[in-house]
Protein backbone atom coordinates (compact mmCIF):
# COMPACT_ATOMS: atom_id res chain seq x y z
CA UNK A 1 0.00 0.00 0.00
CA UNK A 2 1.38 3.43 -0.97
CA UNK A 3 2.09 5.93 1.76
CA UNK A 4 -0.59 8.59 2.24
CA UNK A 5 0.50 11.99 0.96
CA UNK A 6 0.61 14.56 3.76
CA UNK A 7 -0.91 17.88 2.63
CA UNK A 8 -0.47 19.59 6.00
CA UNK A 9 0.79 23.16 5.58
CA UNK A 10 0.20 23.28 1.84
CA UNK A 11 -1.87 26.05 0.28
CA UNK A 12 -4.45 25.56 -2.45
CA UNK A 13 -5.45 29.03 -3.75
CA UNK A 14 -7.30 30.38 -0.64
CA UNK A 15 -7.22 27.23 1.50
CA UNK A 16 -4.40 26.24 3.88
CA UNK A 17 -4.41 22.62 5.05
CA UNK A 18 -4.30 22.38 8.86
CA UNK A 19 -4.18 18.60 9.16
CA UNK A 20 -5.95 15.30 8.61
CA UNK A 21 -9.59 14.99 9.69
CA UNK A 22 -9.37 11.50 11.19
CA UNK A 23 -13.06 11.28 12.11
CA UNK A 24 -14.44 11.88 8.59
CA UNK A 25 -11.68 9.82 6.98
CA UNK A 26 -12.50 6.84 9.23
CA UNK A 27 -16.21 7.34 8.62
CA UNK A 28 -15.57 7.16 4.86
CA UNK A 29 -13.60 3.91 5.30
CA UNK A 30 -16.42 2.39 7.40
CA UNK A 31 -19.02 3.32 4.78
CA UNK A 32 -16.94 1.63 2.13
CA UNK A 33 -16.69 -1.56 4.23
CA UNK A 34 -20.48 -1.56 4.63
CA UNK A 35 -20.84 -1.23 0.84
CA UNK A 36 -22.53 2.18 0.96
CA UNK A 37 -19.86 3.74 -1.28
CA UNK A 38 -17.39 2.22 -3.74
CA UNK A 39 -14.39 4.36 -2.76
CA UNK A 40 -13.24 5.88 0.50
CA UNK A 41 -11.92 9.45 0.70
CA UNK A 42 -9.27 11.21 2.76
CA UNK A 43 -10.54 14.41 4.41
CA UNK A 44 -8.46 17.43 5.49
CA UNK A 45 -9.23 20.26 7.88
CA UNK A 46 -8.56 23.54 6.06
CA UNK A 47 -8.76 27.23 6.90
CA UNK A 48 -9.74 29.80 4.28
CA UNK A 49 -8.20 33.26 3.95
CA UNK A 50 -11.45 34.71 5.28
CA UNK A 51 -10.86 32.78 8.53
CA UNK A 52 -13.60 30.19 8.07
CA UNK A 53 -12.72 26.50 8.52
CA UNK A 54 -13.91 23.75 6.19
CA UNK A 55 -13.27 20.06 5.41
CA UNK A 56 -12.16 19.03 1.91
CA UNK A 57 -11.06 15.76 0.27
CA UNK A 58 -7.60 15.26 -1.23
CA UNK A 59 -9.05 14.93 -4.73
CA UNK A 60 -10.98 18.21 -4.58
CA UNK A 61 -7.93 20.08 -3.30
CA UNK A 62 -5.44 18.70 -5.83
CA UNK A 63 -7.78 18.89 -8.82
CA UNK A 64 -8.90 22.44 -7.99
CA UNK A 65 -12.60 21.64 -7.52
CA UNK A 66 -12.55 23.40 -4.13
CA UNK A 67 -10.49 26.58 -3.81
CA UNK A 68 -12.12 28.29 -0.80
CA UNK A 69 -14.78 27.90 1.87
CA UNK A 70 -17.28 29.29 -0.63
CA UNK A 71 -16.31 32.95 -0.32
CA UNK A 72 -14.21 32.91 -3.51
CA UNK A 73 -17.13 33.65 -5.84
CA UNK A 74 -18.29 36.45 -3.49
CA UNK A 75 -14.87 37.93 -2.76
CA UNK A 76 -13.56 38.13 -6.31
CA UNK A 77 -14.95 39.81 -9.38
CA UNK A 78 -14.40 37.18 -12.07
CA UNK A 79 -13.42 39.86 -14.60
CA UNK A 80 -10.68 41.29 -12.37
CA UNK A 81 -7.92 39.08 -13.83
CA UNK A 82 -8.82 39.59 -17.50
CA UNK A 83 -5.74 41.03 -19.23
CA UNK A 84 -3.32 39.86 -16.52
CA UNK A 85 -0.47 37.41 -17.12
CA UNK A 86 0.32 34.21 -15.22
CA UNK A 87 3.58 32.66 -16.34
CA UNK A 88 3.30 32.59 -20.13
CA UNK A 89 -0.51 32.83 -20.05
CA UNK A 90 -2.42 36.05 -20.78
CA UNK A 91 -6.06 35.99 -19.71
CA UNK A 92 -8.36 36.99 -22.60
CA UNK A 93 -11.88 36.62 -21.21
CA UNK A 94 -14.12 34.83 -18.75
CA UNK A 95 -15.96 31.77 -20.07
CA UNK A 96 -17.54 30.25 -16.96
CA UNK A 97 -17.20 30.86 -13.21
CA UNK A 98 -14.06 28.71 -13.03
CA UNK A 99 -12.68 28.83 -16.58
CA UNK A 100 -10.92 31.52 -18.61
CA UNK A 101 -9.86 31.72 -22.23
CA UNK A 102 -6.09 32.30 -22.19
CA UNK A 103 -3.38 32.80 -24.77
CA UNK A 104 0.13 31.45 -24.36
CA UNK A 105 3.20 33.39 -25.55
CA UNK A 106 3.59 30.82 -28.33
CA UNK A 107 0.15 31.83 -29.68
CA UNK A 108 -1.86 28.85 -28.45
CA UNK A 109 -5.33 29.71 -27.10
CA UNK A 110 -6.85 27.33 -24.54
CA UNK A 111 -9.33 27.18 -21.69
CA UNK A 112 -7.64 27.25 -18.26
CA UNK A 113 -9.14 26.78 -14.80
CA UNK A 114 -8.87 29.77 -12.46
CA UNK A 115 -7.39 27.74 -9.58
CA UNK A 116 -4.51 26.56 -11.80
CA UNK A 117 -3.77 30.15 -12.84
CA UNK A 118 -3.85 31.61 -9.33
CA UNK A 119 -1.88 28.78 -7.71
CA UNK A 120 0.80 28.75 -10.45
CA UNK A 121 0.22 25.07 -11.26
CA UNK A 122 0.02 25.97 -14.94
CA UNK A 123 2.42 28.44 -16.53
CA UNK A 124 2.21 27.56 -20.24
CA UNK A 125 0.20 25.56 -22.75
CA UNK A 126 2.73 22.74 -22.97
CA UNK A 127 4.99 24.47 -25.46
CA UNK A 128 7.87 24.11 -23.01
CA UNK A 129 7.63 20.35 -23.61
CA UNK A 130 7.66 20.81 -27.38
CA UNK A 131 11.02 22.60 -27.51
CA UNK A 132 13.57 20.44 -29.32
CA UNK A 133 16.58 19.23 -27.38
CA UNK A 134 18.96 21.17 -29.65
CA UNK A 135 17.17 24.38 -28.59
CA UNK A 136 17.83 23.89 -24.89
CA UNK A 137 20.94 21.68 -24.68
CA UNK A 138 23.82 23.15 -22.63
CA UNK A 139 21.50 25.82 -21.27
CA UNK A 140 21.47 26.40 -17.53
CA UNK A 141 18.36 26.74 -15.39
CA UNK A 142 19.13 27.43 -11.73
CA UNK A 143 21.82 24.92 -10.78
CA UNK A 144 20.83 22.47 -13.55
CA UNK A 145 22.47 22.28 -16.97
CA UNK A 146 20.61 20.30 -19.64
CA UNK A 147 23.02 17.84 -21.26
CA UNK A 148 20.84 15.43 -23.26
CA UNK A 149 17.41 13.95 -23.83
CA UNK A 150 16.38 11.25 -21.34
CA UNK A 151 15.94 7.77 -22.81
CA UNK A 152 12.82 5.82 -21.97
CA UNK A 153 11.00 8.80 -20.43
CA UNK A 154 8.83 11.08 -22.51
CA UNK A 155 9.24 14.85 -22.15
CA UNK A 156 12.23 14.40 -19.82
CA UNK A 157 15.84 15.56 -20.02
CA UNK A 158 19.16 14.63 -18.44
CA UNK A 159 20.50 17.43 -16.29
CA UNK A 160 23.81 17.94 -14.56
CA UNK A 161 23.63 19.68 -11.22
CA UNK A 162 26.38 22.01 -10.03
CA UNK A 163 27.17 19.41 -7.37
CA UNK A 164 28.09 16.92 -10.13
CA UNK A 165 25.03 14.65 -9.98
CA UNK A 166 23.26 13.74 -13.21
CA UNK A 167 19.51 13.46 -12.80
CA UNK A 168 16.43 13.02 -14.96
CA UNK A 169 13.81 15.76 -14.74
CA UNK A 170 10.67 16.71 -16.62
CA UNK A 171 11.64 19.22 -19.30
CA UNK A 172 8.80 21.66 -18.65
CA UNK A 173 9.45 21.77 -14.88
CA UNK A 174 13.10 22.60 -15.44
CA UNK A 175 12.27 25.33 -17.94
CA UNK A 176 9.54 26.96 -15.81
CA UNK A 177 11.73 26.99 -12.69
CA UNK A 178 9.94 24.29 -10.69
CA UNK A 179 13.23 22.33 -10.45
CA UNK A 180 16.43 24.29 -9.81
CA UNK A 181 18.76 21.55 -8.54
CA UNK A 182 19.02 17.78 -8.13
CA UNK A 183 17.25 18.12 -4.77
CA UNK A 184 19.89 16.23 -2.78
CA UNK A 185 22.79 18.63 -2.52
CA UNK A 186 23.86 21.93 -1.02
CA UNK A 187 22.29 23.71 -3.98
CA UNK A 188 18.79 22.97 -2.78
CA UNK A 189 18.46 26.76 -2.38
CA UNK A 190 17.25 26.25 1.21
CA UNK A 191 19.40 25.89 4.29
CA UNK A 192 18.88 25.73 8.04
CA UNK A 193 18.20 29.21 9.40
CA UNK A 194 16.48 30.53 6.27
CA UNK A 195 13.15 32.26 6.82
CA UNK A 196 10.09 32.19 4.55
CA UNK A 197 7.31 34.38 5.84
CA UNK A 198 6.69 33.15 9.41
CA UNK A 199 8.56 29.88 8.81
CA UNK A 200 12.17 29.36 9.97
CA UNK A 201 13.99 26.25 8.72
CA UNK A 202 15.25 24.40 11.81
CA UNK A 203 15.94 20.87 10.55
CA UNK A 204 17.21 18.92 7.61
CA UNK A 205 15.32 17.73 4.58
CA UNK A 206 13.16 14.63 4.13
CA UNK A 207 11.66 13.09 0.99
CA UNK A 208 7.93 12.38 1.09
CA UNK A 209 6.34 10.73 -1.95
CA UNK A 210 8.93 12.32 -4.23
CA UNK A 211 8.51 15.76 -2.66
CA UNK A 212 11.29 17.58 -0.77
CA UNK A 213 10.20 18.83 2.66
CA UNK A 214 12.02 20.84 5.34
CA UNK A 215 11.44 20.85 9.08
CA UNK A 216 10.27 24.37 9.95
CA UNK A 217 9.06 26.31 12.97
CA UNK A 218 6.49 29.10 12.86
CA UNK A 219 7.30 32.27 14.85
CA UNK A 220 3.77 32.49 16.29
CA UNK A 221 2.95 32.01 19.98
CA UNK A 222 2.34 28.28 19.48
CA UNK A 223 5.78 27.79 17.86
CA UNK A 224 4.27 25.21 15.51
CA UNK A 225 6.80 22.73 14.10
CA UNK A 226 6.08 20.72 10.96
CA UNK A 227 7.58 19.61 7.67
CA UNK A 228 6.82 22.04 4.83
CA UNK A 229 7.08 21.39 1.11
CA UNK A 230 10.19 23.08 -0.33
CA UNK A 231 8.33 24.41 -3.36
CA UNK A 232 5.61 25.87 -1.11
CA UNK A 233 8.31 27.69 0.88
CA UNK A 234 10.08 29.15 -2.17
CA UNK A 235 6.91 30.04 -4.06
CA UNK A 236 5.25 31.67 -1.04
CA UNK A 237 2.31 29.26 -1.08
CA UNK A 238 3.01 28.58 2.59
CA UNK A 239 3.90 31.56 4.78
CA UNK A 240 3.06 30.09 8.17
CA UNK A 241 1.04 27.53 10.11
CA UNK A 242 -2.18 29.48 9.55
CA UNK A 243 -1.81 31.65 12.65
CA UNK A 244 -1.64 34.89 10.66
CA UNK A 245 -5.35 34.57 9.93
CA UNK A 246 -6.14 34.62 13.64
CA UNK A 247 -3.62 37.33 14.61
CA UNK A 248 -4.84 39.72 11.90
CA UNK A 249 -6.24 42.85 13.64
CA UNK A 250 -8.68 43.29 10.72
CA UNK A 251 -10.03 39.74 10.95
CA UNK A 252 -13.75 39.51 11.47
CA UNK A 253 -14.52 37.88 14.83
CA UNK A 254 -17.22 35.20 15.02
CA UNK A 255 -19.82 37.49 16.62
CA UNK A 256 -19.52 39.95 13.70
CA UNK A 257 -19.52 37.45 10.81
CA UNK A 258 -23.24 37.65 10.12
CA UNK A 259 -23.17 41.46 10.09
CA UNK A 260 -20.05 41.43 7.88
CA UNK A 261 -21.71 39.01 5.44
CA UNK A 262 -24.74 41.33 5.20
CA UNK A 263 -22.45 44.30 4.46
CA UNK A 264 -20.41 42.29 1.94
CA UNK A 265 -23.48 40.97 0.08
CA UNK A 266 -25.01 44.48 0.05
CA UNK A 267 -21.94 46.02 -1.63
CA UNK A 268 -21.46 43.01 -3.93
CA UNK A 269 -24.95 43.08 -5.46
CA UNK A 270 -24.72 46.84 -6.00
CA UNK A 271 -21.15 47.04 -7.35
CA UNK A 272 -20.38 43.79 -9.17
CA UNK A 273 -22.03 43.02 -12.55
CA UNK A 274 -21.02 39.36 -12.08
CA UNK A 275 -23.51 39.05 -9.20
CA UNK A 276 -26.75 37.27 -10.22
CA UNK A 277 -28.80 39.87 -8.29
CA UNK A 278 -27.00 42.86 -9.84
CA UNK A 279 -29.85 43.52 -12.31
CA UNK A 280 -32.22 44.11 -9.37
CA UNK A 281 -29.82 46.43 -7.51
CA UNK A 282 -26.78 47.98 -9.22
CA UNK A 283 -28.44 47.45 -12.61
CA UNK A 284 -31.36 49.65 -11.47
CA UNK A 285 -29.02 52.38 -10.27
CA UNK A 286 -29.14 51.46 -6.57
CA UNK A 287 -25.85 52.28 -4.82
CA UNK A 288 -24.24 51.98 -1.42
CA UNK A 289 -23.42 55.36 0.11
CA UNK A 290 -19.75 56.39 0.24
CA UNK A 291 -19.82 56.20 4.05
CA UNK A 292 -20.54 52.44 3.95
CA UNK A 293 -19.23 51.28 0.59
CA UNK A 294 -15.60 50.74 1.65
CA UNK A 295 -15.96 50.96 5.41
CA UNK A 296 -17.43 48.01 7.31
CA UNK A 297 -16.67 49.67 10.67
CA UNK A 298 -18.93 52.63 9.80
CA UNK A 299 -21.72 50.24 8.77
CA UNK A 300 -21.25 48.19 11.96
CA UNK A 301 -21.37 51.31 14.16
CA UNK A 302 -24.64 52.45 12.52
CA UNK A 303 -26.15 48.96 12.75
CA UNK A 304 -25.42 48.46 16.43
CA UNK A 305 -26.88 51.86 17.29
CA UNK A 306 -30.01 51.36 15.15
CA UNK A 307 -31.44 48.12 16.50
CA UNK A 308 -29.43 45.37 14.79
CA UNK A 309 -30.29 41.87 16.01
CA UNK A 310 -29.46 38.44 14.63
CA UNK A 311 -33.08 37.81 13.60
CA UNK A 312 -33.28 41.02 11.51
CA UNK A 313 -31.95 41.93 8.09
CA UNK A 314 -31.17 45.18 6.27
CA UNK A 315 -34.17 46.79 4.56
CA UNK A 316 -34.48 49.92 2.42
CA UNK A 317 -37.46 52.05 3.45
CA UNK A 318 -37.76 53.39 -0.10
CA UNK A 319 -37.28 50.29 -2.26
CA UNK A 320 -36.06 52.49 -5.13
CA UNK A 321 -33.56 54.39 -2.98
CA UNK A 322 -29.91 53.76 -2.12
CA UNK A 323 -28.38 51.96 0.84
CA UNK A 324 -27.74 54.88 3.21
CA UNK A 325 -28.43 55.61 6.88
CA UNK A 326 -31.52 57.72 6.19
CA UNK A 327 -33.12 55.05 3.99
CA UNK A 328 -32.27 51.84 5.87
CA UNK A 329 -33.65 50.00 8.86
CA UNK A 330 -33.36 46.57 10.48
CA UNK A 331 -36.55 44.68 9.68
CA UNK A 332 -38.10 41.24 10.19
CA UNK A 333 -38.67 38.94 7.24
CA UNK A 334 -42.39 39.77 7.40
CA UNK A 335 -41.72 43.51 7.22
CA UNK A 336 -39.45 42.95 4.25
CA UNK A 337 -42.11 40.88 2.53
CA UNK A 338 -44.52 43.81 2.88
CA UNK A 339 -41.98 46.36 1.66
CA UNK A 340 -41.60 45.36 -1.99
CA UNK A 341 -41.70 47.20 -5.29
CA UNK A 342 -45.12 45.72 -6.08
CA UNK A 343 -46.59 46.61 -2.66
CA UNK A 344 -49.49 49.08 -2.34
CA UNK A 345 -48.63 52.03 -0.10
CA UNK A 346 -50.81 54.37 1.95
CA UNK A 347 -49.73 57.68 3.49
CA UNK A 348 -51.64 58.30 6.72
CA UNK A 349 -50.74 60.95 9.29
CA UNK A 350 -47.50 61.71 7.42
CA UNK A 351 -46.40 58.06 7.52
CA UNK A 352 -46.11 55.97 4.36
CA UNK A 353 -46.41 52.21 4.80
CA UNK A 354 -47.60 49.18 2.77
CA UNK A 355 -51.26 48.25 3.25
CA UNK A 356 -50.32 44.96 4.93
CA UNK A 357 -48.20 46.80 7.48
CA UNK A 358 -51.06 49.23 8.20
CA UNK A 359 -53.23 46.15 8.66
CA UNK A 360 -50.93 44.86 11.39
CA UNK A 361 -50.73 48.26 13.11
CA UNK A 362 -54.47 49.03 13.08
CA UNK A 363 -55.86 45.49 13.44
CA UNK A 364 -58.03 45.97 10.33
CA UNK A 365 -57.72 43.21 7.74
CA UNK A 366 -55.84 44.07 4.55
CA UNK A 367 -58.78 42.80 2.46
CA UNK A 368 -61.11 45.29 4.15
CA UNK A 369 -58.67 48.18 3.58
CA UNK A 370 -58.37 47.23 -0.11
CA UNK A 371 -62.14 47.04 -0.44
CA UNK A 372 -62.82 50.44 1.18
CA UNK A 373 -60.00 52.07 -0.81
CA UNK A 374 -61.52 50.85 -4.08
CA UNK A 375 -64.90 52.29 -3.02
CA UNK A 376 -63.36 55.73 -2.39
CA UNK A 377 -63.56 55.88 1.40
CA UNK A 378 -61.29 58.34 3.23
CA UNK A 379 -58.47 56.95 5.39
CA UNK A 380 -59.99 58.31 8.65
CA UNK A 381 -63.17 56.40 7.81
CA UNK A 382 -61.24 53.22 6.98
CA UNK A 383 -59.13 53.23 10.16
CA UNK A 384 -62.03 53.69 12.56
CA UNK A 385 -62.72 51.43 15.55
CA UNK A 386 -65.85 50.07 13.93
CA UNK A 387 -63.78 48.46 11.15
CA UNK A 388 -61.46 46.88 13.74
CA UNK A 389 -64.45 45.07 15.20
CA UNK A 390 -65.48 43.87 11.73
CA UNK A 391 -62.02 42.42 11.12
CA UNK A 392 -62.30 40.41 14.32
Amino acid sequence: MSKRKDLTGQKFVLLVVLGLNKEKTQESKDRRKRGEITKSWIYWDCVCECGKKTVVTTQKLEQGHTVSCGCFRLKYDWNDIVGKTFGKWTVLKLITNKTYLCQCECGTIKRVRVDLLLSGNTKACGCLDSLRIDQIINKKYGHLTIIDEAEGKQKSVLCKCDCGRIVTKYQARVLNGRYTSCGKCKYKDIKIGDTFGRWTVIGDVRHNDGQVEWLCQCNCEKKTIRYVNAYSLKSGNSNGCGCEKYNNPYRIIDSEKRLHNIWHNMTYRCNSPSCQLYIHYGGRGIKVCSEWNDNFEAFKEWSLSHGYRDNLSIDRIDVNGDYEPSNCRWATSLQQAYNRRNSNYITYKNETKPIKEWSEITGISAELIYSYRSQGYKLDEIFCDENKERSV
